[in-house]
């Protein structure tokens, strides 16, 4: 891992909340000027944020979260890239999206298909039943 990533990586959340969040959230500040906006979740309520959204979560007391990553068709090009160093996860993904949305290939293929000792993950065939796919 680079050093600046590790260091991000490493830096402890209260650290944007103490110092980063103050200056985004004071009037005239740059959450103004970029559009930021503050909400407070209420029980059974659920909020979508759209993909690309920069977001921050303070739960106030105790708290269940459930949360979920969506990889939807539309963000498959912008975030296949991210995912395809991962050999194995994205050769399951590969898998899985041959056998359930095979239309969606040329966007892995544009995007640089993983490929590990096997060749290519895109349209290679394996036993494994793929169609319960999760990164985690």
């Amino acid at each position: 891992v680079p050093t600046v990533l590790r260091e991000n990586l490493l830096t402890p959340c209260s650290h944007w909340w103490l110092d980063s969040y103050p200056r985004l959230a004071s009037p005239g500040g740059a959450g103004e000027r970029l559009g930021m906006r503050e909400v407070i979740q209420r029980a059974g309520e659920t909020i979508f944020v759209p993909a690309g959204w920069w977001h921050a979560v303070l739960n106030h007391g105790w708290t269940i979260a459930v949360t979920e990553n969506m990889l939807s068709p539309q963000t498959l090009a912008r975030t296949w890239p991210m995912l395809s160093p991962d050999r194995r996860r994205s050769a399951c993904l590969a898998r899985a999206i041959r056998r359930l949305r095979p239309e969606l290939l040329p966007v892995l293929r544009a995007g640089g298909e993983a490929s590990g000792d096997e060749g290519s993950t895109v349209g290679s065939e394996h036993d494994k039943d793929d169609a319960d796919f999760r990164m985690y």
